[in-house]
C-alpha cells in the first residue's frame, strides 16, 4: 500500500525524533494521527495544514508540542480538525475513564507505567 494512502498514523516513545518531516502533507488520507511521549518533537511542520482529511488529533505526554499546538498563533493551522486531544498520560488520568469496566475489554496496553504503588484499583 502506498503510504498516500494511510489513514492512521501512531507515533509513540519516539524520544529521538527531533521533528516531523514537511512531506507529513502528503499523507493526504491520514484520518488519525497520534503523537505520543516523543518529547524531541516540539512544532508540526506547516504542512499538516495540507491534511485536510485529518480528523483526530491526539497528542500525550508532549508538553512542549502542546504548547506550540495550543498557541494563538498556531491555532488556525490546526481549524481544519475536528478533534484535538491534549493529554499527560499518567495512570491517574486514564483509570477513572476505565475503572470498572474491563469486563469486556479486549485490549488493555500500558507502557512504561511509573509509581505501580498508586496503582492500587483491582482491574475486574
Amino acid at each position: 500500500m502506498p503510504l498516500h494512502s494511510l489513514r492512521s498514523l501512531h507515533l509513540g516513545y519516539c524520544g529521538s525524533i527531533p521533528q516531523l518531516p514537511e512531506r507529513l502533507g502528503g499523507l493526504t488520507a491520514l484520518t488519525e494521527l497520534s503523537i505520543w511521549n516523543c518529547g524531541g518533537i516540539k512544532f508540526l511542520p506547516e504542512s499538516i495544514q495540507q491534511l485536510t482529511n485529518l480528523l483526530i488529533l491526539d497528542i500525550a505526554a508532549c508538553p512542549e508540542l502542546k504548547l506550540w499546538c495550543t498557541a494563538d498563533e498556531n491555532v488556525m493551522k490546526l481549524a481544519h480538525i475536528k478533534r484535538k486531544v491534549f493529554m499527560p498520560i499518567t495512570i491517574e488520568t486514564i483509570r477513572p475513564a476505565w475503572q470498572g469496566k474491563t469486563t469486556g475489554a479486549l485490549r488493555l496496553r500500558i507502557n512504561n507505567l511509573e509509581q505501580t504503588e498508586r496503582f492500587s484499583h483491582p482491574i475486574s
